[in-house]
């Protein structure tokens, strides 16, 4: 039992293999008897001969029981069992059209031959050999059931095995089986690497597509806008990120030119090839919102490294220059900050000169009542001003505070 359930390949698979069978089987005996029978008939005008009665019963026969094949192959739970069934069926047929057509000069002797090679190729080499052993009983005991005169000559003909000597015609009978075994090994050797071939293509398609899922999951985890294009500058893929920035759609811009979606207002002026590896971009949103955008790009090759376009990351960088603009204004604000320090150090300089200077004229000279009182209105005035100095030197340059342990 164990040849009729080993497990072969998938059912569909093995069912296209045996429909394959069965109508090339139906060919194969419509040429070869169809032409014997059209020869005869050349040869001898006799239509109801009973030579060719048996071959049309055997054409017949083949038709019929193909089409029962055909009728009950759905309802089929095991194909493995079904084709070894159909198989050695043949082999019966082909026996018995050796029979009919000479026995050990019947041309027909590589109709076995086709059984083995239709064997090895739905079951391999186990079947392959199983039949080619089924084949050699078959031949060896019709030839030898003939040579001993258990099967007489059929439609009044003289045997056959009578020209051959008892060495010729067990030799015959050998080279045969041998012919049967080495077209087993053969075909049943090229149908495995077949299956092998395929089994390891199947491998290999399995392991293309989880590297493709892989690299579809990486793509579209990245948080970096990706888009991709083609050699004519169109959008090939956007990523979920990219959709994202842009509030766009991927089926919205697939096949669409890059500078139409991001160089609206210059297509005209703009040549893919000429861009740098890194450039900005404003971008407006369906909604409004003006952002822009940072793009790196580098060239897309193919597995022989052949240029088939571009690939180009880009990210939202709105922020990052409005924060860039705010540092700039600052620096400057604070560099402002610094010249006025300067500026108010300096000016500090002769109010104190001359704070210094009127208080000694106070001192040494007489001065009248007026003239003491715009004294003290000058010393009180270079006072404020120092103060305010003083108040503009902490505004711009404020105390650091001392560190606690």
């Amino acid at each position: 039992m164990l040849f009729f359930t080993q497990p072969i390949e998938t059912r569909k698979e093995f069912f296209r293999k045996l429909k394959f069978l069965i109508f090339s089987r139906i060919i194969v005996i419509t040429v070869l008897l169809g032409s014997t029978i059209f020869i005869h008939l050349k040869e001898n005008s006799l239509f109801l001969e009973p030579y060719l009665i048996s071959l049309y019963a055997i054409i017949v026969s083949t038709y019929l029981l193909n089409l029962l094949y055909i009728l009950i192959l759905n309802r089929i739970k095991n194909l493995v069992s079904f084709a070894y069934i159909q198989i050695i069926l043949d082999l019966v047929y082909v026996t018995v059209i050796i029979y009919i057509t000479g026995g050990i000069e019947s041309i027909f002797s590589f109709l076995f031959l086709l059984s083995i090679i239709n064997a090895s190729i739905l079951l391999y080499r186990r079947g392959g050999f199983a039949i080619a052993s089924l084949s050699s009983i078959f031949y060896g005991g019709c030839l030898d059931l003939e040579y001993y005169s258990v099967l007489p000559p059929l439609f009044g003909q003289q045997p056959s095995v009578l020209s051959y000597s008892a060495s010729e015609f067990f030799y015959t009978i050998f080279v045969n089986i041998a012919g049967f075994y080495a077209t087993a090994l053969l075909s049943s050797f090229l149908a495995e690497q077949v299956r092998k071939s395929k089994k390891d293509l199947k491998e290999k398609e399995i392991s293309l597509n989880h590297l493709e899922a892989l690299h579809e999951n990486i793509v579209q985890s990245i948080e970096s806008g990706i888009l991709t294009l083609n050699n004519l500058g169109k959008i090939t893929s956007f990523n979920n990120a990219a959709q994202v920035i842009t509030r766009l759609k991927s089926s919205e811009i697939l096949g669409k030119n890059f500078y139409e979606i991001f160089f609206p207002h210059q297509n005209n002026h703009i040549n893919l090839n000429n861009l740098s590896k890194r450039f900005e971009t404003f971008f407006t949103r369906p909604n409004g919102d003006t952002l822009i955008l940072g793009f790196s790009s580098s060239i897309l090759r193919d597995k022989r490294q052949n240029e088939i376009g571009k690939i180009f990351t880009f990210q939202d960088i709105t922020r990052l220059r409005e924060m860039e603009e705010k540092i700039k204004r600052m620096d400057h604000l604070a560099a402002l900050g610094g010249l006025a320090a300067g500026i108010a150090h300096e000016i500090r300089n002769p109010l104190t000169s001359l704070s210094g200077s009127i208080q000694v004229l106070c001192d040494e000279l007489v001065l009248t009542e007026e003239n003491r009182k715009l004294m003290d209105i000058s010393l009180n005035e270079t006072k404020r001003l120092n103060n305010l100095i003083t108040d503009f030197l902490l505004f711009a340059q404020p105390e650091r505070g001392e560190k606690k342990n």
